[in-house]
């Protein structure tokens, strides 16, 4: 090594260096061997990025020819992640062995396409930013974070500590319902038919978030519809992430002991069709929510709704029920808005620390 000006610097690996096991946790822990390396057969994630498609390509089979003799594919991966310089030209490769990544990366040095490669260029004029977006009601199943439960030590951390608070103050937890096994027995499955079911997916949606930041993925704006907005407020800081499940389980308790029964379905069709439909059937149906051009989500009491599914049915329209005990985003949830406003009264409630969207009118919250 010469340190002058203009000298020069070389290197030589002489061998490989030893493995050294993070510190592991106590042996009490049946996930301690989980948490301290990837779980077998689960998928890894290798990115390369480079100045040029045709320099992306040459990487990717470099680092094919480099994977094929590697024996530690979680390594070679956590250093592609890691480079210092991110080019404009990207791939992301995803699988769950040295073999199936090797054979991805040559398909991308053939100029070939997969389902589980992703190609793309980064734009130059604009500094790329990251919305967190919260869904509500109607997809949630026994088991939704079952396998990050298993794998992510920061996952579990969030849902147990969501568990407890909710033991400690309500009874009941939901712990089960977000990390079950995806087959399991009808005791779980049950939880979905109560107020279980709301606060199970502000759990997952909370400690998905806090696992992704602390990832380093954090979000410049945060949006969430219906119950999803509980999870974007304590996301954005508008309220602490306790104040937040609290106030999310005592309003399903509320929803449940004092609306009526009714029921929510998709419709396939336009919002001007779905109106017509609805103009013919009373009083008892409302338009929930309109997520797309023809996606339309129509509440209201249960002998209304099979009513309209039927008149659909026969009139060659899809529909798609949703799994929840209550007419929510119509007139039959309205004799609950009076005990909720003094709920939320009870909290205190914050400015949001980063961008915060309304999904009532598709602006920015303002902070009143």
């Amino acid at each position: 090594s010469s340190f002058g000006f203009g000298g020069t610097n070389a290197h030589v690996i002489v061998s490989e260096s030893p493995v050294v096991r993070p510190p592991h946790q106590a042996d009490s822990d049946p996930h301690a061997e989980q948490t301290r390396t990837r779980a077998v057969g689960s998928p890894c994630l290798v990115t390369l990025s480079a100045s040029s498609s045709e320099a992306l390509r040459e990487a990717a089979a470099a680092h094919a020819r480099l994977i094929d003799h590697c024996a530690d594919l979680d390594a070679v991966a956590t250093a592609t992640q890691l480079q210092k310089t991110s080019h404009r030209h990207r791939i992301a490769v995803v699988g769950d062995s040295t073999e199936m990544i090797g054979n991805r990366l040559r398909q991308v040095a053939l100029g070939e396409v997969s389902s589980r490669v992703q190609v793309g260029t980064a734009p130059t004029d604009r500094q790329l930013s990251i919305a967190f977006m919260f869904s509500g009601q109607g997809a949630q199943y026994v088991g939704m974070g079952h396998g990050l439960y298993r794998k992510s030590r920061e996952f579990r951390g969030w849902v147990d500590r969501c568990d407890q608070l909710l033991h400690d103050e309500f009874g009941y937890g939901v712990g089960k319902l977000v990390a079950s096994e995806l087959h399991t027995n009808g005791a779980v499955a049950r939880i979905l038919e109560g107020p279980g079911s709301q606060t199970g997916l502000f759990v997952l949606q909370l400690a998905l978030a806090r696992t992704l930041m602390h990832w380093g993925v954090h979000p410049s704006a945060v949006i969430g519809h219906s119950m999803g907005e509980y999870a974007a407020a304590a996301v954005a800081d508008v309220m602490d992430w306790e104040n937040a499940l609290r106030l999310t389980a005592v309003r399903a308790q509320q929803v449940a002991d004092i609306a009526p029964e009714g029921a929510m379905t998709v419709v396939f069709d336009s919002a001007d069709a779905v109106r017509r439909h609805l103009d013919t059937l009373g009083e008892e149906l409302s338009i929930a929510a309109i997520d797309g051009p023809d996606h339309i989500v129509v509440s209201g009491s249960v002998s209304a709704i099979r009513a309209l599914e039927q008149l659909l049915q026969t009139a060659g329209t899809a529909t798609r029920p949703l799994r929840v005990a209550r007419a929510f985003h119509s007139r039959l949830i309205e004799p609950v808005l009076d005990s909720i406003g003094q709920t939320v009264s009870r909290f205190t409630l914050r400015h949001p620390n980063q961008a915060c969207m309304s999904t009532l009118t598709g602006t920015e919250v303002d902070g009143e």
